[in-house]
């Protein structure tokens, strides 16, 4: 039994660090690349299963816990279903240098979503590893720490994985600095077949969107140096270097602020703002997962048991007829603090 294990049991009880064998964390998904949903739900999963990663055994976890966590989309049953078809058709490659020996499979080939008590908003999902992933969680000696809060808090496919990818190296090599030719850049960015061809596209629509938002959220700061051969840009090498305790309380205190303005804030840019002569509205339909709606629910049940946490669109539903019988319009002036109060149960 490999380290990995022992440091997943170490890091076993807290929610900031996910551990994973660093052979799949370094590792490029070939064939049907997740995109950032599928990823997030991946680091759920593994982190779900800790220091078990490594058995022939099926793990669990209710969609409800899944979606409260700090970073997850509301998912549905419909959604949670996409996502976990997205993960069982990636394919996953791995060469180990030192073996001399590539492994190939899904992490997660096999997943169920139990939906008997779907009229209680209590939906199961039930996954096993693949065969490749476990033989490689049971077996390695090195492994990547995962800062949670970051990797959750990030909206582009492009940075998780390349944070996924360098985690493998923080604090584990002598160097700091990793050089990729252009074509292992875009299977360590899970850059899809056909797309971003020129490097000037790579780099602006992936690389740097990776990089920014990882500078932003995590406790490293990332740059990149291109390597010409006369005009044509041959490689990239990536350096880190750890934040001084200031930026990292920076970096921390932008989790806690609002990812609506994350983008500008990146960029330097003002932080767009809502029309003051347009209200704020509640969705007519549908769900309420994005934005302040989810913020709102998530607030008012933050310090509920589990088992007592309503459904988000349930209650979306709830709420829309509510204010129908008032009648309270959906574009009301502080629809956003109603619809807090609803959650809370103040108001029924």
């Amino acid at each position: 039994m490999g380290r990995t294990l022992d440091a997943a049991r170490h890091y076993a009880d807290t929610s900031e660090i996910t551990i994973e064998p660093r052979e799949t964390a370094s590792g490029v998904f070939v064939r049907n690349q997740p995109g950032a949903d599928a990823l997030k739900v991946l680091h759920v999963l593994i982190d779900t299963a800790g220091p078990d990663m490594a058995d022939d055994t099926i793990h669990e976890i209710r969609l409800r816990e899944l979606n409260k966590r700090e970073g997850i989309r509301e998912h549905s049953k419909a959604e949670i279903r996409e996502t976990l078809r997205d993960l069982a058709q990636a394919v996953m490659e791995v060469d180990d240098k030192d073996r001399k020996q590539i492994d190939i499979g899904s992490v997660v080939p096999h997943a169920n979503v139990d939906y008997r008590d779907e009229a209680n908003g209590d939906l199961v999902i039930r996954w096993k590893f693949g065969e490749v992933f476990r033989t490689l969680a049971r077996e390695s000696d090195l492994y990547a720490k995962l800062d949670s809060a970051a990797l959750l808090a990030m909206r582009s496919r492009y940075a998780i994985a390349l944070l996924r990818h360098c985690s493998t190296h923080f604090e584990k090599t002598k160097t700091n600095r990793q050089e990729f030719g252009i074509d292992h850049l875009r299977q360590v960015l899970g850059v899809p077949d056909g797309r971003l061809k020129r490097f000037s596209t790579l780099n602006q629509h992936a690389l740097q969107t990776a990089i920014a938002e990882i500078n932003a959220t995590s406790r490293w700061t990332l740059e990149a140096t291109p390597h010409k051969t006369g005009r044509a840009v041959m490689s990239v090498t990536i350096s880190w270097t750890e934040k001084p305790l200031a930026e990292k309380r920076e970096a921390r205190a932008e989790l806690d602020r609002h990812s609506a303005g994350r983008r500008h804030r990146q960029a330097g840019t003002a932080e767009r703002t809502a029309d003051p002569q347009q209200r704020l509205k509640f969705p007519e339909s549908g769900n309420a997962r994005f934005g302040v709606w989810q913020e709102k629910h998530r607030e008012a049940n933050r310090d509920r048991p589990r088992e007592k946490v309503k459904d988000l669109n349930m209650t979306a539903a709830a709420f829309r007829e509510w204010c129908g019988k008032k009648p309270i319009p959906l574009d009301h002036p502080n629809i956003a603090g109603i619809w807090l109060k609803f959650c809370k149960g103040d108001t029924l």
